[in-house]
């Protein structure tokens, strides 16, 4: 386990820079935090699985905690993140926090500076392949406190 500073430097000593990163973890790892600390250091855009929450009235019936988590919209994330791999830009259309409901408004996000693409799940085997740099977040009781 290595401090945000030093996953700093790692990244800006990397050659060539990487263009899509992951940052993966646990909830309440950090993996919000690391990305926008990130962005706000290198110029570069988020891509956060967050944006992709799926409305409660649309959760399956047997929800249940496992991975891949069934709140989110899955199949729209992957199609973003693939056409950020594969075409260099992507579209999609953000949760709306203060009503829960999936926006009008349509997002988009190109490959014209890095993108780091964070959240719970984001290094899945049928995602961590795309990627050019790897994450995992961690954190104890201790960092907690």
């Amino acid at each position: 386990m290595i401090p945000a500073a030093a996953a700093e430097a790692a990244l800006a000593a990397w050659r060539p820079a990487p263009r899509l990163i992951a940052i993966d973890g646990l909830p309440l790892s950090g993996k919000s935090t690391l990305a926008e600390r990130l962005a706000a250091r290198f110029g570069w855009n988020i891509l956060g699985l967050d944006d992709f929450y799926l409305p409660a009235a649309f959760w399956p019936a047997d929800i249940a905690p496992a991975v891949p988590f069934p709140f989110f919209r899955l199949a729209e994330f992957r199609a973003a993140v693939t056409g950020l791999r594969r075409e260099g830009r992507c579209a999609w259309r953000p949760i709306d926090w203060p009503t829960l409901t999936i926006s009008p408004e349509v997002s988009r996000l190109d490959m014209a500076r890095p993108v780091i693409v964070e959240g719970c799940s984001v290094l899945a085997a049928d995602f961590a392949g795309l990627y050019d740099g790897r994450l995992f977040v961690m954190s104890d009781r201790a960092s907690l406190a």
